[in-house]
């Protein structure tokens, strides 16, 4: 459940594939094609330089292999294989949905989704409290 209080939104965390309470967000997700529309759980990061999807997703949004270059990215594991998409998609906030924004997703085989700074972080500001376990968007 979300909430709106004066101007900013109260997101709850929610649990993760672990069961752990951790600041994951909803996004809706438009795709690069017409009608295509994606909910995605995603953790908030503010360690992550952009948001980061599972692959499965590609495809769910209307990317093709033309649509992605393929390149090596850094994470907390060291390096591993991404697809950088090419062109961006559309993107709101559960609870927040005049408010899009653009995200150019990387996409990794076997990870969690992960919101970044360059796209959700670029356009909320955002505030994590662990004591309250909650998120508190913005809107810039």
């Amino acid at each position: 459940m979300v909430a709106e209080q004066s101007g900013s939104l109260i997101a709850p965390y929610k649990p993760g594939p672990d069961g752990q309470l951790r600041p994951y967000l909803l996004l809706t997700l438009l795709g690069v094609k017409p009608g295509l529309e994606v909910e995605i759980l995603g953790l908030v990061d503010t360690g992550a330089d952009r948001s980061v999807l599972p692959i499965d997703f590609a495809e769910e949004l209307g990317y093709t292999v033309d649509d992605l270059e393929p390149r090596e990215v850094s994470q907390v594991e060291g390096s591993a294989s991404a697809w950088v998409a090419k062109k961006a998609c559309q993107a709101f906030v559960d609870g927040l949905p005049d408010t899009t924004f653009e995200i150019e997703p990387v996409f990794v085989a076997g990870l969690n989704a992960l919101w970044g700074r360059a796209d959700l972080m670029m356009n909320f500001k955002i505030g994590v409290s662990e004591r309250d376990r909650q998120l508190t968007l913005e809107p810039n």
